[in-house]
């Protein structure tokens, strides 16, 4: 779902229940969880609304009936953009994906999604109406700029396969206040009956934040080859049918973040209860309405003293790789 691995990652930041702290009194009624990012760098537009409730009762009939996490169908959802010569409206309609996994496994997931480009720069309101809300739920956001990935290397490679010690080394402009790196493993399995699977594996790196006494404006990452082949062994699981793999290329994104998305996952490291989703900017509700953007580069190729490291290397020979590139086309559409 596009960038909805934002939202993923802050529900993977909420951690488990154990020893949770009860943030609701019982007399609380039903709130809006709200959970949006807006990137410059998208035309498609994503927002994860979800419900609440507080009390015991409310936990046994969310235990039978999972679909009262779900927001009402006919809720309006909508964002207006300011500028100086006016202010223009885009409605939110819902797209229902596969159901979530879990204990409370909903028939529908459904996400509210519309299609546009945020400016960089202008100033942008979220409404969510409810018929049965005396207030709406809002919030504001300002469009961050892109973050300019830079070449350090001659030409135009970000990375250096010649050098066995630091083969990657990436440099990126600091325009948000905070900055989420992935880094991709993109490789095919071919089992045991000649079927082909696709993977895009993705790494997450930890959060930079920047420092309010010490304000930068590059941030860097290099990886060595040892951290390089731990990502691979770390998200690859070798199963038995898995006859060979093949190595198609890497991908890396930096992702920029506004200042709320900056608090809220400030916030969320904080904490290992339920706490860390106490941090809103959500006006009559919960969760948070924040600015992205993002750069990449796709399809970096190793060479071939590479793949010879790889099928010896101790942490991953295991993994049944072929000492050559896969050059076949690498549909991202489709991967697993």
């Amino acid at each position: 779902m596009r960038k909805i691995w934002l939202l993923i990652l802050t529900v993977c930041l909420l951690g488990s229940c154990a020893n949770d702290i009860d943030l609701f009194p019982d007399n609380v009624p039903s709130m809006y969880m709200v959970y949006g990012v807006l990137d410059v760098d998208d035309s498609l537009q994503q927002i994860k609304i979800r419900r609440t409730f507080a009390g015991e009762d409310a936990q046994r009939n969310l235990a039978e009936n999972s679909d009262l996490f779900l927001p009402d169908p006919g809720i309006q959802v909508f964002v207006d953009e300011h500028s100086k010569t006016g202010s223009q409206r885009f409605e939110f309609n819902v797209n229902n994906y596969p159901k979530d996994n879990g204990y409370f496994a909903n028939d529908r997931n459904p996400v509210h999604e519309s299609f546009f480009k945020p400016v960089k720069g202008r100033y942008y309101d979220f409404t969510i109406i409810d018929p049965e809300l005396d207030e709406p739920v809002t919030a504001q956001m300002k469009a961050i700029q892109t973050p300019l990935i830079a070449y350090p290397f001659n030409g135009d490679a970000a990375y250096n396969f010649a050098d066995t010690l630091n083969p990657f080394f990436f440099k990126f402009s600091a325009t948000g206040e905070v900055h989420l790196q992935q880094f991709f493993v993109n490789f095919i399995e071919i089992d045991n009956k000649g079927d082909t699977t696709y993977h895009h594996n993705r790494f997450d790196l930890r959060p930079r934040f920047k420092d309010s006494t010490y304000r930068v404006n590059y941030y860097s990452k290099s990886m060595t080859l040892t951290y390089l082949f731990n990502i691979i062994r770390s998200k690859i699981v070798d199963k038995p049918e898995v006859q060979k793999r093949l190595l198609h290329s890497f991908d890396y994104t930096v992702w920029a973040g506004d200042q709320v998305m900056s608090n809220y996952l400030r916030f969320a490291e904080k904490f290992s209860d339920n706490r860390k989703m106490y941090f809103s900017n959500i006006e009559n509700g919960f969760g948070f309405f924040a600015a992205s953007s993002h750069a990449n580069i796709k399809n970096i190729y190793p060479t071939q003293p590479f793949y010879d490291t790889l099928i010896i290397c101790p942490v991953t020979r295991d993994l049944k790789f072929l000492k050559y590139r896969y050059k076949g086309d690498f549909d991202r559409g489709i991967v697993q």
